[in-house]
């Protein structure tokens, strides 16, 4: 027997209270805190009011209000003449039950709603209430009966809704009831709707407000909020938890920031209080940055340090990385989306791994779709679940978009919620915000443009555009309507364009140039670099335990040197292998792989051998660690800036012990410094 204030006690007879297994419960009023839902309220009270058919289920999110809507009526009837008296069923404890016995206390709850009603009225002779049932997520009892191949409890409770026999209240998400309830008509005809719509942020506001005030009445230390601090926490949930609703999450993050600013109340002896530096320690936690992880300046100086060869990709790229962090944006949007544009290994991927590693700390905070991959209509909802699923675990990374013109048209629209709204739907149906990513989409149609665009700005082969002009930039203006063109026609015959609304939706569309060899050379050096720093490290190689190999490279010659042996000023600052791979050995690849090319003959011929060299010492029992010798690279003495011969260029490796070193005179060859 339970009282309200009006000292009203619900009866709940033991036979019925067993029957259903204690899962009938008194529910308390609520604390007066809701705000904004006067007009739902009221719909609420017409229907249990409605003589005919008082049945009605409460639509919306979870987490908008419903069950608390209901408490809130509670708390509005609890002092008048005839108090809203509510019994919550909680199907859980019901459910522990045999399905078949559930279905049969299903078909028989409203008439037994009645007799509680009665023998509550016999308890309080005189006195008037109206006793309601109260059922949250209703559609779960539609899941019950069927591994007994029965018909669901619900339809059970069915024939005493049509009768009107006694006020229930229901309650669901809109989606599991369109999905699960809707479908049958005797059903959805017996339900009353009241579907509840998120607060705005300014009732939002009230209802925090409310709670706050309920709080430092019961608890023994609220740290203490700005009503600033307090629409800054708002806007920021509205910006950054798309998969939940208000008020509950922007009470769940305040919450959190009580209970952090609380702990260091404690640990620190001091009153504390609830701001931006809270909201950016719980946020990380949930994993968001609210501020920017790094500075602009830092961000373009890695793109600048990393991208080579493409002056007028790196002005544009620091272009649209000043205006996301400087300009007024929508926040709900990813942090910078970009259309990169240009022949393959002209230095796209690199550029992604530059933003990643400057603004998520390392080179693969990637998450890559590969156009090809997705190539019929029925790959859209794919690749949308594929990037929700990965934002639920990681929501701070690139996502980039490969090879975007290969994937679908109708993969491609899918995409435009995401760079329009912020928003993915992962393989749950849940609304993941992308807020904290920079979007990628490359493309390597465009071809004719950029190689008519070379040749305008005589970029040859044996240049070095490394710095930008506003020549180059004109240029680019003068054409950029054609290379647009080129992008929604796409290749001749390959339907593979991409829709003008596609590519407006990008913020930029970044041209990525033909590299000169000067470039492939200074990649060349950036690669043989990495080799060499790699295997300096200790532990590094599989089967030599903490043994570490020292490779040592021909120094960096100058201008007047090259002068000299090649008439090209072009490589100066580039060592000779660096060159050689640029002049004789990428060739035609260069056209077709651009860097790549570069990349593979570093980790591919030259790595072979030296671990050829280094399974010949190991298997004669010789030394080939770093404090025994060196591995030197050099060449077969028919490079470009060597001889003019019919014979192949080579790069040759050999192991020389620290005594051979030392007789070599190597200040003559000093190693390339990092």
């Amino acid at each position: 027997m339970t009282t309200d204030k009006l000292n009203v006690k619900l009866v709940l007879p033991k036979d019925i209270d067993e029957k259903y297994n204690h899962s009938l419960t008194y529910m308390k009023a609520g604390d007066g805190t809701l705000v904004g839902n006067t007009e739902k309220i009221h719909m609420l009270e017409d229907i249990m009011y409605n003589p005919g058919n008082p049945s009605a289920v409460l639509l919306g999110e979870a987490g908008i209000g419903k069950t608390a809507l209901v408490e809130h009526l509670i708390y509005l009837h609890q002092n008048t003449t005839e108090p809203f008296i509510v019994v919550r069923l909680a199907i859980e404890t019901l459910g522990e039950l045999k399905e078949n016995i559930v279905i049969a206390r299903m078909s028989t709850l409203l008439d037994d709603m009645r007799k509680i009603k009665q023998a509550t009225k016999e308890g309080n002779p005189g006195k008037r209430f109206k006793l309601i049932l109260f059922i949250d997520e209703v559609h779960k009892l539609n899941d019950i009966g069927k591994s007994v191949r029965s018909s669901a409890a619900l339809n059970a409770l069915k024939e005493g809704l049509g009768r009107g026999i006694f006020p229930i209240i229901t309650a669901t998400t809109s989606k599991e009831y369109f999905e699960n309830l809707a479908t049958d008509e005797a059903i959805d005809r017996r339900f009353n709707q009241v579907i509840l719509e998120p607060p705005s942020l300014e009732n939002t506001k009230k209802i925090l407000e409310k709670y706050i005030e309920f709080r430092k009445e019961t608890n023994d230390y609220e740290p203490e909020i700005s009503e600033e601090s307090l629409e800054e926490l708002i806007s920021l949930t509205d910006l950054y938890i798309r998969n939940q609703v208000n008020p509950a999450k922007s009470i769940k993050i305040l919450d959190q920031c009580a209970g952090h600013e609380t702990r260091i109340h404690y640990s620190e002896n001091r009153n504390t209080k609830i701001d931006h530096g809270t909201f950016q320690y719980v946020f990380k936690q949930n994993g968001f940055n609210i501020d920017p992880p790094a500075s602009a300046k830092a961000v373009k100086e890695e793109v600048h340090r990393r991208v080579k060869g493409q002056p007028l990709a790196v002005k544009l790229i620091g272009d649209a990385i000043n205006n996301a962090f400087f300009a007024p944006r929508n926040r709900k949007k990813p942090l910078l989306t970009a259309m990169f544009v240009g022949t393959t290994g002209t230095g796209k991927t690199e550029t992604a791994k530059a933003l990643a590693h400057a603004l998520f700390g390392r080179d693969d905070a990637i998450l890559t779709i590969n156009g090809g991959d997705y190539p019929t209509p029925e790959d859209a909802p794919l690749v949308q679940k594929f990037i929700g699923d990965d934002m639920a675990a990681n929501k701070q990374k690139v996502i980039l978009l490969d090879e975007f013109e290969k994937a679908h048209k109708t993969v491609q629209f899918s995409l435009m919620r995401m760079l329009d709204e912020g928003i993915v739907r992962d393989s749950h149906g849940v609304e993941r915000a992308i807020n904290n990513t920079v979007v990628i989409a490359t493309t390597n149609l465009g071809a004719t443009f950029f190689n008519d665009l070379g040749k305008n700005m005589k970029l040859g082969r044996n240049q070095t555009p490394d710095d930008y002009s506003n020549e180059l930039y004109g240029a680019f203006l003068d054409r950029k309507q054609d290379l647009i063109q080129q992008l929604v026609v796409g290749d001749e015959g390959q339907n593979n364009g991409i829709k003008p609304e596609i590519l407006q939706r990008f913020q930029a569309i970044i041209p990525y140039l033909p590299l000169p060899k000067a470039i492939f050379a200074l990649i060349a050096r950036i690669k043989l670099l990495a080799l060499k720093e790699k295997w300096s490290r200790p532990g590094a190689i599989y089967s030599l335990g903490d043994t570490s190999i020292r490779i040592l490279l021909p120094k960096v010659q100058d201008a007047k040197w090259w002068e000299e042996r090649v008439h090209n000023k072009d490589y100066a600052g580039i060592d000779p292998i660096s060159a050689t791979i640029a002049e004789d050995m990428i060739n035609a690849k260069a056209d077709q792989e651009g860097a790549r090319a570069v990349e593979e003959i570093v980790n591919t011929r030259i790595l072979s051998k030296i671990t050829n060299i280094i399974s010949e010492r190991i298997d004669a029992g010789l030394p080939v660690g770093s404090a025994d010798g060196a591995f030197l690279i050099g060449t077969n003495g028919h490079a470009f800036f060597e001889e003019v011969s019919q014979e192949r260029s080579d790069i040759t490796v050999s192991f020389k012990p620290n005594n051979e070193l030392d007789f070599m005179n190597l200040h003559t060859r000093k190693e390339v410094k990092m």
